[in-house]
């Protein structure tokens, strides 16, 4: 029994040691001993089994690549968006993206296709799958993909958008930043051709909360510009002077069209 218990012993030592090898225990130790940080063990255990989660993901993921594919970094699609947010305080997930396809392949072929229609072909095809992995791309992302200048992609992108009448799920539409208001028009025009939440969703690759958002500020922003003056409207919307400008124009241009089918002045 003695033995046994001996046995057991030596073997719990050796597992200690041996763990204490590890990538976790050495940024544990670094944690507590080099880098000067107080909270303590447990917050400090936490904080490494993040890290060597994040890091072993890098790899599990690499070892299911296809070939063609690579790995690539991208914001967590749906993240609402505060005064101060940027890419450093954003949450990121590993995403892969199919670098050649066989449609590539096919394109490279043909005579008659451009070198500039496979560069917006492998854009468009990167923004979907980073899409359907619950991220957004940038157009920074993809000018260091293709590569080409932001200014030329984004030019490119906004003509096949406007070639293709389709919203492509770009971070810059799908998180509301910057000043684009083509997704905004185009969800705006869906609701008030009576199409419901759900069926804009699909189709503007927004989430139902995003939808309600953009319409539950155009129906404010609309009703507030029949009875208020529009420079004091962004204080009564609680808006920025660019969102409320950019509201106000599309209420104007829907005015022109059909103005039975905006929102009636009522109790907001």
């Amino acid at each position: 029994m003695k033995r046994n218990c001996h046995s057991k012993d030596v073997k719990a030592d050796r597992k200690k040691r041996l763990s204490a090898k590890s990538l976790k225990a050495m940024l544990l130790y670094k944690f507590l001993n080099e880098y000067g940080y107080s909270s303590g063990r447990v917050a400090a255990n936490a904080i490494v089994e993040d890290i060597v989660g994040l890091v072993e993901s890098y790899f599990a993921d690499a070892s299911h690549l296809q070939v063609g594919q690579m790995l690539w970094v991208a914001p967590v699609k749906g993240q609402n968006q505060f005064y101060g947010r940027n890419i450093n305080n954003t949450k990121k997930k590993i995403i892969k993206l199919t670098v050649f396809a066989e449609e590539d392949i096919e394109k490279l072929g043909a005579k008659e296709v451009s070198y500039r229609e496979i560069r917006i072909s492998r854009a468009v095809r990167w923004i979907k799958e980073a899409n359907q992995q619950g991220a957004c791309l940038t157009q920074e992302d993809l000018s260091a993909l293709v590569p080409a200048s932001v200014s030329l992609l984004s030019q490119e992108l906004k003509n096949y958008q406007s070639r293709t009448k389709s919203l492509l799920p770009l971070r810059g539409y799908i998180e509301d930043i910057g000043r684009g208001t083509t997704h905004k028009k185009q969800i705006i025009g869906l609701y008030l051709r009576n199409h419901l939440t759900p069926e804009i969703a699909r189709m503007t690759s927004h989430s139902k909360d995003a939808v309600d958002r953009y319409v539950n500020d155009f129906q404010i922003i609309s009703m507030l510009s029949k009875k208020f003056d529009k420079e004091i409207i962004p204080v009564l919307a609680r808006k920025s002077k660019t969102l409320v400008k950019e509201y106000l124009k599309i209420c104007g241009n829907y005015q022109k069209k059909d103005s039975s089918k905006l929102p009636s002045v009522g109790v907001i």
